[in-house]
């Protein structure tokens, strides 16, 4: 997905702040350290948001969701397909190698 806009600010000798703006309205608020560890908030258009498919092989990702839902569609193995909404003050921990086929970031 592109990134429309992307600003940076150094925080510190090791840590820089990054926003980007994506193509579709999601916009990303990164503080981002040497060591290669971020914090990420990400917050959807009023429309919501969908992304691509992906996969992290060296990031875990976890997700506070502070307002609205997510919703994530996802295969186990190679023949189940789950799909799940996650709602407001429910976490999410996606471990590295785990391919989320779809998600919807909705703030209501």
């Amino acid at each position: 997905m592109n990134r429309n806009k992307t600003k940076v600010l150094l925080l510190g000798d090791e840590v820089r702040a990054l926003y980007e703006q994506m193509d579709n309205g999601e916009c990303k608020y990164k503080m981002i350290a040497d060591d290669g560890s971020y914090y990420c908030r990400t917050v959807a258009s009023r429309e919501g948001a969908w992304q691509n498919s992906h996969l992290h092989l060296h990031v875990t990702e976890h997700y506070l969701v502070q307002v609205g839902w997510i919703a994530y569609a996802s295969y186990e193995g190679q023949s189940i397909l789950h799909l799940r909404i996650v709602t407001k003050d429910s976490t999410l921990l996606f471990n590295r190698g785990f391919i989320t086929i779809c998600t919807c970031l909705r703030a209501v």
